[in-house]
């Protein structure tokens, strides 16, 4: 664009001169022309741009909405995640439990074998004992008892050697 207005400053005043060799018919229609182009150029340069903008903000928009779908889809997995943590948790304890109470379980299995091998041992040499008792209470009756039929028998040897001198005597 040509300046047809030149501004100087001389002791604080501006003053204008204007150049005549700048004004001119031909010079003006150029002028326009060129003027023109250069409208024509620039608004094809703005709408170029316009474009630009639009494009890129619709970019920027698919971008954040993919974003936005990224972050739910996180969000999604996150939660998911979360539940299946608290189920393995809560299957871990129960796991646990049941081990805890198996492991219980055998143990009171062992002490109860235990305590009854214990009680059967201790019927065992309770019977061996009252076995042994009998037996030799058994044995004792029956030294006394031998001892009374031969005391009888010894008796009744006497009685019965009485009885035939008598009966001898007698016939």
């Amino acid at each position: 664009m040509r300046k047809l207005f030149k501004t100087t400053t001389a002791s604080d005043k501006l003053n204008r001169t204007c150049s005549l060799s700048t004004i001119s018919t031909q010079s003006t229609h150029d002028s326009r022309n060129n003027a023109a182009d250069e409208i024509r150029h620039l608004m094809h340069r703005i709408h170029d741009l316009e474009s630009e903008i639009k494009t890129n903000r619709e970019e920027t928009q698919l971008r954040e909405e993919k974003l936005q779908n990224l972050v739910l889809i996180g969000q999604h997995n996150c939660q998911k995640l979360r539940a299946e943590l608290d189920m393995t948790k809560h299957e871990q304890s129960s796991a646990e439990r049941e081990l805890i109470h198996i492991k219980l379980n055998r143990r009171m299995g062992q002490i109860s074998a235990e305590s009854s091998s214990q009680r059967v041992k201790d019927s065992a040499h309770t019977l061996c004992r009252a076995v042994s008792t009998d037996r030799i209470w058994i044995e004792a009756e029956m030294a006394r008892r031998a001892l009374n039929v031969d005391k009888m028998t010894e008796k009744n040897a006497v009685e019965l050697a009485r009885m035939k001198r008598r009966f001898a005597t007698n016939y």
